[in-house]
C-alpha cells in the first residue's frame, strides 16, 4: 500500500513551474506511504510526464527499491500494489532484477511483451503509471478487481492520476478508474488506447458451468490456501489478521497460522454487547492465534466520524458504518504493535452470494446477476472501505477471497450451487471448503453484518445522534440541497453533511442496499432472513 501520484500534460513542453502545486497535491497521499517521500520528477526532458510517490515499504524495505523504478534509460514506474507471482515470472523469464520491489517485474514483462500480457500475466493488487521514453507513451492500468485505489482527471491540457480522489479534488473532477482496465497516452498529443483486460464472468460465458458439487469444494479449497499463503509470504514486514469471528476472517486466519513459522496476531473490534468479540475470542482460541481485543464506545466513534469520512471519499451508510470499527482498530494496529500487512476477509458475501437478502431472490439466474453486479461494484463500497480505512493509519490490508482466480471459479459454477435458498446456507461451498480448518461452530456460525456484529447499539447509536444532529428544518429541504443521491435518513443527511466539509464532487451515484428488498437501510437487521438466523 503506497500512494503515487502522475501528470501528464499533453503539450509540445511542459515547465518546472508546475512542481510546487504538484508537491502540494502529493502530500495529500503522505499518509499511505510513511516511509519515504518521493518528490515529483519530469520524467521525460520536456518535462510533460511527472511521477511522485508516498512509500509504505512492504517488499523490498531498503532504500534502493523504492520509486520511480526503472529499467534503462526509458523505462519508469510508479506502483501501489503488490505482485504475488514476481518470483515465478523472473524464473520463468530469466529476469534480472536490480532491486527488491516486486514491482519491478512489470517492467521487465513490460519491455519483453508490451502491456497486454503484462496485464494478463500479473497475478496481484496494483494501480501503476508506466512512462515508456521510447515510444513516448504513458501506461495507466488499475488491477481486475480494484483492490488497490486509483482516480484520473482531465482538466484543459493536463491529466492527472493519484491514489486517492483528495489528491485530485482542488485541480479538475475526480473519477475512479475502472478496475481491470487500462489507458494509454500518447505525450503530448492524445489518449490512443484504452479498454478493459478483465471482466467478471467474461472468462465463463463460452463453458458450461460446473455442476460437480465435490468437484468445485476441491478447487475452491485450493486456490482460497493458495491466495492467502502467497499473500502471506509475499512481505519483508510483519502480518496479521482481523478476525471477527465469522466463516471468511476465520478462515483466512486458520490457514495464515499455518503457513507462517512465527505466531500469528489476530485483532477484533467491537461494543461491550459485541458478538464479533465474543465470536473472535472462540476462533482465535481454536485457531491458536495471539488475539487482541479492543473495544470502543459509541461517543469515541462519533468523534472520529468526519475525519474518517474524509479518508474514506465517499457518503455511503453501510461503508461509513463498518468502516469506523475498522478505522479505529487499524489505529490501535499502528500505535501498538510493528505489524503492516493485515488479512482481511472481504468478498466472500459478493462472490457466493453471501448477504443474507439472497434468501429473497426471485430466481436463480438473477441471484447470479446481482452477484456479478455486485462484485463490479465492490471497488465503490466493501474494497473502498477496507483500503481506506486502514491506509489512514500507513497499514496495508490484503483481500485473498478476492483473487481473480477465486472470482472466476464462482462464476463457473452453476448458479444453484451459490444459491443459499437451494441450499438451505448461505456460502455453503465455502464452508465445505473449510473443514478440518474450522470447529462447526465457526465454520456454520450464520452470515452477520460487521457494521451490526460489532454491537447493535453502534448503529442505534448513531441514529439517535443524527436525529439530533439534524433539525426538522434541514430534513425538510433535503431533496432541494441534495437532489442526488437525496439522503434516505438523518442519518445517512448526516454523512452528506460531514463529506461535503471535504469534498464537492459526488464519486458514487447510489447507496447501497439489499436487493429485492423494500429496506431503505443497508443492515442486515431489517431483513426477515436475520431475524430468522439469528432468532435463538
Amino acid at each position: 500500500m503506497c500512494g503515487i501520484f502522475c501528470l501528464l500534460i499533453q503539450s509540445l513542453r511542459g515547465s518546472d513551474a508546475v512542481k510546487p502545486i504538484l508537491y502540494q497535491l502529493h502530500s495529500k497521499l503522505a499518509h499511505r506511504g510513511p516511509d519515504m517521500s518521493v518528490s515529483p520528477a519530469a520524467q521525460d526532458s520536456l518535462q510533460r510526464v511527472w511521477f511522485s510517490f508516498q512509500r509504505l515499504a512492504i517488499n523490498g524495505i531498503d532504500q534502493a527499491s523504492s520509486q520511480p523504478l526503472r529499467l534503462g534509460s526509458q523505462l519508469s514506474l510508479v506502483c501501489n500494489g503488490e505482485i504475488f507471482n514476481h518470483h515465478e515470472l523472473v524464473q520463468k523469464y530469466g529476469f534480472e532484477p536490480q532491486t527488491h520491489s516486486d514491482c519491478e517485474v512489470i517492467l521487465f514483462m513490460y519491455r519483453k511483451f508490451g502491456l497486454q500480457r503484462t496485464l494478463q500475466e500479473l497475478e496481484g493488487e496494483f494501480a501503476f503509471c508506466l512512462y515508456d521514453g521510447e515510444l513516448d507513451q504513458l501506461v495507466v492500468a488499475r488491477d481486475s478487481i480494484g483492490i488497490r485505489p486509483l482516480f484520473w482527471a482531465q482538466n484543459g491540457q493536463k491529466v492527472w492520476f493519484a491514489s486517492e480522489a483528495k489528491a485530485l479534488k482542488t485541480v479538475a473532477k475526480p473519477k475512479p478508474f475502472p478496475p481491470g482496465s487500462y489507458q494509454v497516452w500518447s505525450v503530448g498529443k492524445v489518449l490512443l488506447d484504452q479498454g478493459t483486460f478483465y471482466q467478471v464472468k467474461a472468462n465463463q460465458l463460452a463453458h458450461a458451468p460446473l455442476t460437480d458439487w465435490e468437484q468445485v469444494v476441491r478447487q475452491l479449497r485450493e486456490r482460497v490456501i493458495h491466495a492467502v499463503t502467497t499473500r502471506v509470504r509475499n512481505s519483508d514486514r510483519r502480518v496479521g489478521v482481523f478476525l471477527s469471528g465469522g466463516l471468511d476472517s476465520s478462515l483466512v486466519a486458520a490457514i495464515a497460522k499455518q503457513e507462517l513459522n512465527h505466531p500469528l496476531h489476530s485483532f477484533a473490534i467491537g461494543l461491550p454487547d459485541s458478538k464479533d468479540l465474543v465470536a473472535a475470542r472462540i476462533a482465535a482460541e481454536a485457531i491458536g492465534t495471539v488475539h487482541h481485543e479492543i473495544s470502543f464506545t459509541v461517543k469515541e466513534g462519533l468523534a472520529a466520524m468526519s475525519q474518517l469520512i474524509y479518508h474514506l471519499e465517499t457518503p455511503d451508510i453501510t461503508t461509513i458504518r463498518a468502516s469506523l470499527p475498522m478505522y479505529l482498530l487499524s489505529k490501535w494496529i499502528k500505535q501498538n504493535t510493528d505489524i503492516t500487512v493485515l488479512l482481511s476477509g472481504e468478498g466472500p458475501d459478493e462472490v457466493w452470494s453471501g448477504y443474507l437478502y439472497n434468501y429473497q431472490r426471485p430466481s436463480v439466474q438473477e441471484l447470479d446477476q446481482d452477484a456479478q453486479q455486485r462484485v463490479k461494484q465492490l471497488y465503490l463500497y466493501d474494497v473502498l472501505r477496507a483500503d481506506r480505512a486502514t491506509a489512514a493509519w500507513s497499514l496495508e490490508v490484503r483481500v485473498p477471497f478476492l483473487d481473480p482466480a477465486i472470482v472466476d471459479l464462482a462464476f463457473s459454477v452453476d448458479p444453484s450451487l451459490r444459491d443459499p435458498v437451494t441450499q438451505g446456507l448461505e456460502k455453503r461451498l465455502l464452508r465445505e471448503a473449510a473443514k478440518g480448518f474450522l470447529p462447526d461452530s465457526i465454520r456454520l456460525r450464520p452470515k452477520e453484518a460487521f457494521s451490526d456484529g460489532v454491537g447493535y447499539s453502534w448503529v442505534q447509536g448513531i441514529r439517535a445522534y443524527s436525529a439530533r444532529q439534524i433539525s426538522d428544518e434541514e430534513w425538510a429541504n433535503r431533496t432541494a440541497l441534495y437532489p442526488e443521491l437525496t439522503p434516505n435518513s438523518k442519518e445517512a443527511y448526516l454523512y452528506r453533511k460531514l463529506y461535503h466539509q471535504h469534498f464537492d464532487e459526488l464519486l458514487i451515484t447510489q447507496y447501497w442496499l439489499p436487493s429485492w428488498s423494500q429496506a431503505t437501510d443497508p443492515s442486515a437487521t431489517v431483513l426477515e432472513s436475520h431475524k430468522r438466523l439469528h432468532s435463538s
